[in-house]
């Protein structure tokens, strides 16, 4: 006997509305779940910024120093920027015998304080300039004025950076040195006179800015290095490092470190890391590295107390 169809509907409706109610369930939580993918946590984000956190805003590691460095060029052998801008530079600071070696070389270097000479204040362009982002070359190209290079480069000890005042790399380079009053000559392929920065932070709040030359040389080959006991072979150019002038430079945050070339010591170290030819002429290189105050102590902001 076949049953009445109420009978049959009846049936159907019992079986079916509990399966099409799970189906909707399940579509509206599916539906919710990519309504939360598309819109991401903007909700939490506009909730958490309706006050003002009394955390300051995330600056550089507490033990790091921030250095700007500026470096220009201008003519060679300029008489106001290699002799009268040098009586307000401090050149003491830099022990006795590394000082005369430097000069031996043909390096200058002292510490400035206070508010930047006039000369190399116009020489790089620092007038109203804002301070550079870390990491990141500036080009000033000034009419009939030098190109100025700005970085703000964040270090911590232990790591170090690579100063490149001139950017010539020499096809053969005939280099004189002098070391214990003796004075030895010796040709480089594809030479760069580089200087390596390194810090130590002290506990009153100021730095030692390490600065060591080095000639790199040469195409860069594989070569062993060592690291906690383990040899990593690494790629990069042979070099030298004049560790007997190596300058350590006492800053507290605002002093500046200045350094240059002499224009008389041609074939010299110092003469190749700070010269360059350029279609004006042969010129000279002069670096400036400020020492920028570090993040401070404190973790709370004034509206915090």
């Amino acid at each position: 006997m076949h049953a009445s169809l109420p009978n049959v509907l009846r049936r159907l409706f019992i079986h079916t509305v509990p399966v099409v109610l799970k189906l909707v369930a399940k579509a509206i939580r599916m539906l919710s779940l990519a309504a939360v993918l598309l819109c991401g946590c903007s909700a939490w984000r506009t909730e958490s910024r309706a006050g003002k956190s009394p955390l300051r805003e995330p600056t550089a590691s507490h033990d790091s120093v921030t250095l700007e460095i500026y470096t220009a060029s201008f003519p060679f052998g300029d008489d106001e920027l290699n002799g009268e801008l040098w009586t307000e530079v401090d050149e003491q600071q830099i022990a006795t015998d590394v000082r005369r070696s430097l000069k031996h070389n043909g390096f200058r270097a002292g510490i400035v304080t206070g508010s930047v000479p006039d000369p190399v204040a116009h020489l790089l362009d620092l007038t109203d300039k804002p301070a550079p982002e870390p990491d990141v070359w500036q080009h000033v190209d000034l009419l009939n004025e030098p190109v100025v290079q700005r970085r703000a480069k964040q270090l911590r000890p232990g790591d170090h950076m690579i100063i490149t005042p001139s950017p010539t790399i020499h096809p053969r380079l005939p280099l004189l040195s002098r070391e214990d009053g003796q004075v030895t000559g010796r040709f480089y392929e594809k030479a760069q006179g580089v200087l390596r920065a390194e810090v130590e932070l002290q506990s009153d709040g100021r730095a030692v800015l390490v600065l060591t030359p080095e000639l790199h040389h040469d195409d860069a080959r594989q070569a062993p290095t060592y690291r906690d006991g383990v040899t990593i072979y690494e790629v990069k150019r042979p070099k030298e490092v004049y560790r007997q002038l190596q300058m350590r430079l006492v800053m507290a945050p605002g002093d500046m470190v200045l350094l240059s070339g002499l224009p008389d010591r041609p074939g010299s170290i110092g003469h190749y890391t700070f010269t360059e030819e350029t279609s004006r002429g042969q010129e000279q290189k002069m670096v400036l590295i400020r020492l920028v105050r570090s993040m401070p102590a404190e973790l709370f902001g004034e509206e915090a107390l």
